[in-house]
């Protein structure tokens, strides 16, 4: 009976760590991560909104994360990947929270190709909605030719200002 329990818990355990994002299988190569430990950690970014680290990170990420505020000018940060050599498919992950204090709360991640506008067939997304840290994973992936580039793109509030902090951002090429 123990023997049974025990290889119950085990699948369990294994079942459980299991996920359906293609950035957690074994065909994915990461190809930009940063925890934001310092500011070299946002050479290459731009945007309309302000940026500051703070000592706040999210589990597992170092000791520092980056506050992101933006208003009505979007996106709030952004930043250009590539250009790649081969056709490929991209998508991301990140720890994010919502800073409920600062107006309208939450923001949204985009990864697109760059010279498009956010929308279903040429990007993925993640919503930060909640106020304690959570693990997002994109729930697809964008394609993006070679010689083309991605762009990462945070909005973060619109018409009534808004705050959230990121921290283990990576961007994943799927090899399908």
């Amino acid at each position: 009976m123990r023997r049974i329990a025990v290889f119950f818990l085990a699948g369990l355990v294994v079942w459980a760590g299991c996920s359906d994002n293609p950035a957690n299988s074994h065909k994915a190569k990461m190809i930009y991560y940063t925890s934001f430990e310092r500011a070299v950690d946002t050479t290459g970014w731009e945007g309309f909104g302000t940026s500051n680290f703070v000592f706040d990170p999210a589990p597992l990420c170092g000791r520092r994360a980056l506050r992101l505020s933006g208003g009505c000018l979007q996106p709030a940060a952004s930043l250009v990947l590539g250009p790649f050599e081969v056709d490929g498919k991209y998508t991301f992950s990140l720890w994010a929270r919502s800073l409920k204090e600062v107006g309208l709360s939450g923001g949204m991640v985009f990864l697109l190709r760059q010279g498009t506008f956010p929308q279903l067939d040429s990007s993925v997304s993640v919503a930060i909605t909640e106020d304690k840290w959570r693990d997002l994973n994109a729930p697809a992936t964008v394609f993006c030719p070679s010689g083309q580039r991605l762009q990462l793109e945070f909005y973060v509030g619109g018409i009534v200002p808004a705050a959230v902090l990121v921290d283990g951002l990576a961007v994943y090429c799927v090899k399908e």
